[in-house]
């Protein structure tokens, strides 16, 4: 399973492969155009994703007209949350071992 999940629309997807990309660094990240043709969208993402319930309701970063700095402030904040939610969900799976 990959720590990261990113889905996007077609517009979108410039910048979800470069953000895909600069996560990729850190961790491991699933998104969407790995999706094969004839299959459907969501068993493909609910295979490989551990999407959390209520997705639409969380929070999201504004990544509109970013330039892909990655000092970026919005971008900046992503990483640092994406961090503290992967290392507490290490922390937990570690602790249930």
């Amino acid at each position: 399973m990959s720590d990261i999940f990113i889905s996007c629309s077609k517009p979108g997807r410039p910048l979800a492969q470069k953000l895909a990309a600069l996560l990729g660094k850190t961790w491991t990240v699933w998104w969407d155009p790995k999706i094969p043709p004839g299959r459907r969208f969501a068993d493909v993402i609910h295979e490989e994703a551990d999407i959390p319930m209520g997705l639409r309701t969380i929070e999201a970063a504004n990544l509109i007209g970013w330039n892909f700095d990655e000092k970026d402030e919005e971008y900046a904040n992503l990483r640092a949350e994406l961090s503290r939610r992967l290392q507490a969900g290490h922390r937990q799976a570690t602790t249930a071992n």
